[in-house]
């Protein structure tokens, strides 16, 4: 992903992201969440790359106040669907650059990511010094281990969409999870907590297929249309002869990991 394309990729495709996404994290995790943050009396959460408002969106007594930060790269902006009567303030900058002082916040959200950008060094460097000493970092990775099905699919899509001529066509940022642990764990940061998260509604298989052939996930959106076409055509066969359709795609849950900085 580069600056240039970043408004065109995702603003272009803004409607088919929400409808295939939750609006909100539940009340539940929210509450854990905050619990996790140990957020102070009127202390202050940022939410970078905020999108349309999903954590932000839920921010009750114990959230506020709130900043929702702007895309990550570029200036493509949709409108959050968090209710007009919760105090949340937006600001539209780059990750690697939030216009905030050093030690503003007392807790930063990150979710689901910093898969998508070659920047998520920069960006959790970055966060890191928004942080009070002792704030928390909470981190949603939520793009998968690479034992399930939904994962193996993917990487076989690149393959396919990468030898047919498309260069980074999904996904160019950090591909483990594991990854992201070790960056913060080398810059003094200690896994305090980790929230476990259900994951609304069992995909199969086949399902998990249908929806990238329809186009709902971000996989394709680089890829012309007759390259998308034959790659995704490719990827139903392997993918038949990989996997049982009825099988479960996607883990019964994910995680929230809570660090706390120095």
């Amino acid at each position: 992903m580069n600056e240039a394309r970043a408004p065109d990729f995702f603003s272009a495709n803004a409607a088919r992201y929400d409808r295939s996404r939750p609006a909100l994290i539940s009340d539940s995790t929210r509450d854990a969440m905050v619990r996790a943050a140990r957020l102070p009396a009127g202390g202050r959460l940022l939410d970078v790359a905020a999108g349309t408002g999903r954590v932000g969106g839920s921010a009750r007594r114990g959230w506020l106040p709130c900043h929702c930060g702007g895309p990550v790269e570029g200036h493509a902006r949709r409108p959050a669907r968090q209710e007009a009567t919760r105090r949340i303030d937006a600001a539209v900058a780059s990750g690697v650059s939030l216009p905030f002082r050093d030690r503003t916040f007392d807790a930063v959200v990150i979710a689901r990511l910093l898969y998508l950008t070659p920047d998520w060094q920069r960006i959790l460097v970055e966060a890191l010094r928004l942080l009070t000493a002792g704030g928390r970092l909470l981190h949603e990775w939520a793009n998968g281990t690479p034992s399930e099905p939904s994962c193996q699919i993917k990487e076989h899509l690149r393959t396919l969409l990468e030898e047919a001529g498309v260069a980074e066509p999904f996904h160019p940022g950090v591909r483990r999870e594991s990854d992201v642990d070790a960056f913060l764990s080398e810059r003094g940061c200690a896994l305090v907590d980790a929230i476990d998260v259900p994951i609304d509604g069992e995909m199969l298989v086949g399902d998990f297929l249908s929806r990238i052939e329809a186009g709902e996930f971000s996989y394709t959106w680089n890829a012309p249309a007759p390259v998308r076409d034959r790659c995704v055509a490719s990827l139903r066969s392997w993918a038949s002869e990989q996997f049982d359709m009825n099988a479960p795609a996607l883990a019964t849950s994910t995680s929230w990991k809570v660090f706390e900085a120095i």
